[in-house]
């Protein structure tokens, strides 16, 4: 079966990031399988915890799911799969390249007082919200470029009427 359709749940995926927050990164690769190396595309976050390794990551919670099922490997996962599972399906963002900028500090608040539970929650909240956004962003760029392609295409198959010049010959008149 493969992991898309392995029923793998949120609380699977808690458990597996419990596990490499107390292993450490290296080892909790070595963990989930030998063969995995370290990602070298963006890891991910999933409120304010982490980074975590994508393939690592569900190869852990699949295991969690189907204890009886052999573990995975690199070679179960292609491409960008489990990344952009976890962004689309679970909620997670992608790690950050920069350091986030510092929360603004309201007048009678001490610059080095930590922020709330609450505040570290709308934060959190925040920076998925802005991750969503850029996630759908990227898409609805493919999928208009997708769509100007196709309409290239259909205008190129499409028939000129009779007497007028083709779509192609238009163009090149027009250049």
């Amino acid at each position: 079966m493969p992991w898309q359709q392995a029923g793998i749940t949120r609380h699977h995926l808690e458990q597996a990031m419990e596990c490499c927050d107390r292993l450490g990164l290296d080892a909790f690769r070595r963990s989930c399988h030998p063969g995995f190396k370290a990602a070298k595309g963006r890891r991910v976050t999933y409120q304010g915890r982490g980074p975590y390794e994508p393939r690592p990551l569900m190869a852990a919670a699949y295991s969690l799911c189907h204890p009886q099922a052999p573990a995975l490997g690199p070679k179960a996962f292609s491409g960008d799969a489990a990344r952009q599972a976890l962004l689309r399906d679970y909620g997670f963002a992608l790690e950050e390249t920069s350091p986030p900028p510092a929360p603004p500090v309201s007048e009678g608040t001490p610059e080095g007082q930590t922020l709330s539970a609450q505040a570290r929650t709308w934060r959190d909240g925040l920076r998925s919200a802005e991750a969503r956004i850029e996630h759908l962003e990227q898409r609805l760029a493919m999928a208009r470029t997708a769509r100007a392609v196709y309409l290239r295409a259909l205008l190129d198959a499409l028939p000129a009427p009779a007497g007028a010049p083709s779509h192609r010959e238009k163009e090149s008149s027009d250049a």
